[in-house]
């Protein structure tokens, strides 16, 4: 039976406010993410079955910026497929199983957000205060985000290891990831999808340095950690709390 993804994203949609930020324990915090990824293994379709959904979301800015970097971290972690879609602004689009898109989702959001609260705080740091120019205040922005995403993604991709290391075994999980994103990629191409082409963002010089440092210390404070709770056995993620 082909799984409801309203009814998933529904249940995703509930876990959304359960963060530290919000009031939650930092344990109520961990539990809501391992449920998320529960609902993977819940919902998954054996191979023989697999009904791809799409899920469109707006890149982080207008036009493509050094955040975006994160989403295909982000769809290697929940065994989708990841390419960009320009229409009258840049979207990100996952393919996937339908339980794996909607955590996807879960993760894009969240870790938008964390993006955007971060940088709002940069903001107010003489890092940022002591340039002029809008100029270099942007270059300042950019140096400070690529250092945090930077962080976040080397987070997420232990996450996905940590997943690898709890499978039965790391070779057939990675084998069978290869194998599972090369069967999605070839459903995209099948419909004949045109993917927008990306270049890599040119990144401020030395003298932003110190907007690095900070970008560095803030991923800390957004820790992804490829924890183990409970019986479940499932990677968590840790809202805030990181330590340097």
């Amino acid at each position: 039976m082909t799984p409801d993804l309203k009814k998933i994203r529904e249940k995703i949609r509930a876990l959304r406010n359960k963060t530290v930020a919000n009031g939650c324990t930092e344990a109520e915090a961990n539990a809501a993410m391992a449920m998320a990824f529960d609902l993977m293994g819940k919902y998954g379709l054996d191979d023989g079955d697999i009904a791809f959904e799409q899920l469109r979301t707006n890149s982080f800015a207008g036009r493509r910026s050094i955040v975006d970097n994160l989403w295909s971290v982000v769809g290697k972690v929940c065994s989708c497929h990841v390419y960009f879609e320009k229409t009258e602004r840049t979207r990100i689009v996952y393919t996937g199983r339908p339980a794996d898109v909607a955590v996807a989702e879960y993760l894009h959001e969240l870790l938008s957000g964390a993006v955007k609260f971060a940088t709002t705080e940069f903001r107010k740091l003489p890092e940022y205060t002591k340039r002029r120019k809008a100029k270099t205040r942007n270059a300042a922005v950019k140096a400070f985000q690529s250092a945090l995403v930077a962080r976040l993604a080397r987070c997420l991709g232990d996450l996905w290891w940590s997943r690898a290391k709890a499978s039965s075994s790391v070779e057939q999980f990675l084998l069978g990831h290869d194998a599972h994103i090369k069967r999605i990629s070839a459903d995209i191409a099948r419909r004949g999808v045109e993917f927008s082409k990306t270049r890599s963002l040119k990144l401020p010089d030395r003298r932003f340095d110190g907007a690095r440092v900070a970008g560095y210390q803030a991923g800390g404070k957004v820790a992804i950690e490829p924890g183990v709770g409970g019986v479940s056995g499932k990677p968590l993620l840790l809202q805030g709390g990181g330590n340097d």
